[in-house]
């Protein structure tokens, strides 16, 4: 018999209602909560890789020729990276050394570098592609890049670097300032 002061709706009273609505929407909240916390956690995360120093080391065609190859560092990341630490496997080495300034003592290779500002590049004589071709030393290295942030927190990115992957391209010579000055200093040695 149904008791006039508690109505049923369903064989269920009000109050078996009402506390089922309570739970639904205690389960509802914490899934909201639980939603709003994880998408904290990825702007969080992904405001901190945004603000991080990166690193890339490169070996590219040098300003001046293509045929003439740069190492090339540079910090892409939003922040200064800190005790930066480069480190090639095989060592590495022109085909002709310049005298007592070998490729691998060059101080961004041999030692750690304290500071490496956001947006700088720091870019060096890597090899001649002509003669590296033609000689046995290695056209690829593993190359490792230590370092890091402002707060401490350490990176390490690995790659593998092979510029021998441009062997059999070919390119559409482009003359620059370089090549006006060079042209200039051979006329003036005739004259």
């Amino acid at each position: 018999m149904q008791n006039p002061m508690y109505p049923e709706l369903f064989g269920f009273t009000a109050l078996t209602w009402q506390a089922g609505s309570t739970l639904i929407t205690g389960g509802a909240l914490a899934v909201a909560i639980a939603v709003g916390w994880r998408q904290l956690a990825a702007a969080r995360k992904l405001r901190e890789e945004q603000a991080r120093p990166y690193i890339v080391v490169d070996i590219v065609p040098g300003l001046t020729s293509r045929k003439l190859l740069d190492l090339v560092v540079t910090n892409i990341g939003k922040s200064p990276a800190y005790d930066l630490r480069i480190t090639f496997d095989p060592a590495p080495e022109r085909t002709d050394e310049i005298g007592e300034f070998k490729l691998k003592d060059a101080r961004i290779l041999a030692e750690k570098t304290p500071m490496f500002a956001p947006g700088r590049e720091f870019r060096m004589f890597f090899d001649s592609a002509v003669d590296r071709t033609k000689s046995q030393l290695p056209m690829s290295f593993a190359v490792k890049v230590e370092y890091k942030d402002s707060r401490g927190k350490g990176y390490i990115d690995e790659t593998q670097l092979d510029f021998d992957v441009q062997r059999g391209a070919a390119y559409v010579a482009v003359y620059g300032i370089h090549d006006g000055v060079k042209a200039l200093i051979d006329i003036a040695k005739k004259v």
